[in-house]
């Protein structure tokens, strides 16, 4: 289920696949970029919240929230403020190893039939 779920997730954003192909020029890195975007990273996030809560609405909250505030711009903002530079990439990875980190407690479930408590 968690490998068919990011299978499925891509196929239902294809259309950002093309047009992801059609702005970087069509080229075989544009094409990997777009299979291997965060679409299918994406599909997997919302395998694992469904199947650590055993809810749809976790995976939908998710995926509305990414909606709206869409994809980080590391590269924007480092050339936007170039004296920044470490300190905007230090605390993305702190970002991220902290959400990493607190995401099994917060999608604990009691209950659960897919992922019970230990």
């Amino acid at each position: 289920m968690v490998f068919l779920t990011p299978l499925s997730f891509g196929l239902a954003h294809a259309h950002h696949a093309w047009d992801t192909y059609n702005r970087y020029g069509r080229t075989r890195q544009a094409a990997l970029k777009a299979v291997l975007g965060s679409t299918d990273l994406f599909g997997f996030h919302a395998a694992y919240l469904f199947l650590r809560t055993g809810s749809l609405l976790p995976a939908f909250s998710a995926h509305a929230f990414c909606n709206i505030m869409g994809f980080p711009e590391v590269a924007y903002e480092i050339r936007t403020w170039p004296h920044h530079k470490y300190l905007i990439i230090l605390l993305y990875l702190l970002g991220i190893v902290g959400y990493v980190y607190t995401l099994p407690r917060w999608t604990e479930t009691p209950g659960s039939i897919f992922w019970p408590s230990a």
